[in-house]
């Protein structure tokens, strides 16, 4: 079983990654925690400037607290640092807000303003981490999506839409009587985010970046290592640091054995642990 799984998560990045596949492998209060991008417009971060830099990008960032706990922008920069190997100047800006969905972010404007007026390569596109459970939430999905996707488009941006991962398997989360009736375990809101992610992602033409399908692995074969803070559905910086693995693979192509990076909070084998399960299927 785990040496499938492993097949499965390597072939699925490596079909993400040459743009062979249209992904579709396998509001809680938020409480802010120091090391958290600031909720809003950040200042633009990069990576250290290299005379080995031969490529630069530009990534911005549209989402919510998953996005901005533990600073997953500046968790890529920092891995792109400490990497010897690396030659692609980084570049992020976060737009976020505690709770936002996608639908927030049009109507509000800034994150469409920023997307036109500045010279970016990626967009990151973070929705709702339930949107996929709810009809009203997918429906809504199905038009503000789109909007982002076509604004990206039209600027000459390349979106990426993020699959996130389901509520800590065990948490109260499956017991709250106002999800109970679409919480029914966590293998079924992960298969349910599979099934729509894939269904817009086929529509749309989009590349998703599987988050979700690596929590579940971790969850499955390394289930002492947690990813999840306290109330069971944000990334502790564990989750995090995972994220931000599969962003910079992502980004930059870049083996991920020779990172040296490891955030406070996280111990060095666990560190080591996360950087095999993110690099599966590299060569």
């Amino acid at each position: 079983m785990k040496n499938l799984l492993i097949i499965i998560l390597g072939l699925t990045f490596f079909l993400f990654c040459t743009g062979w596949l249209l992904f579709a492998p396998p509001k809680t209060e938020t409480v802010i925690m120091p090391g958290h991008t600031p909720q809003g417009i950040t200042d633009e971060i990069s990576t250290k400037a290299f005379q080995n830099h031969t490529q630069s990008i530009r990534v911005l960032f549209i989402g919510n607290s998953y996005t901005f706990f533990f600073d997953l922008p500046g968790m890529i920069v920092n891995i792109a640092d400490s990497d010897p190997d690396n030659k692609v100047q980084i570049t992020v800006q976060t737009i976020s807000g505690g709770g936002l969905r996608l639908m927030d972010h049009w109507e509000k404007g800034n994150a469409r303003r920023i997307l036109k007026k500045k010279p970016w390569d990626y967009v990151v596109l973070q929705n709702n981490s339930m949107w996929a459970m709810y009809k009203d939430l997918r429906e809504e999905t199905q038009i503000y999506l789109p909007r982002f996707v076509n604004e990206a488009r039209k600027a000459g941006v390349k979106p990426i839409f993020v699959k996130t991962w389901v509520r800590q398997p065990g948490s109260l989360w499956y017991e709250d009587r106002k999800h109970k009736s679409v919480l029914i375990s966590p293998e079924h809101m992960y298969d349910t985010f599979n099934k729509e992610t894939n269904a817009i992602a086929q529509k749309l033409k989009l590349d998703v970046m599987p988050l979700g399908d690596y929590w579940m692995f971790i969850h499955q074969e390394h289930p002492a290592l947690n990813l999840y803070a306290s109330d069971g559905t944000h990334p502790y910086v564990t989750g995090t640091y995972l994220n931000a693995l599969l962003f910079y693979r992502y980004f930059t192509g870049n083996s991920l054995k020779n990172i040296t990076y490891i955030p406070g909070g996280i111990k060095k084998e666990d560190a080591i642990t996360l950087q095999e399960i993110a690099a599966y299927g590299q060569k």
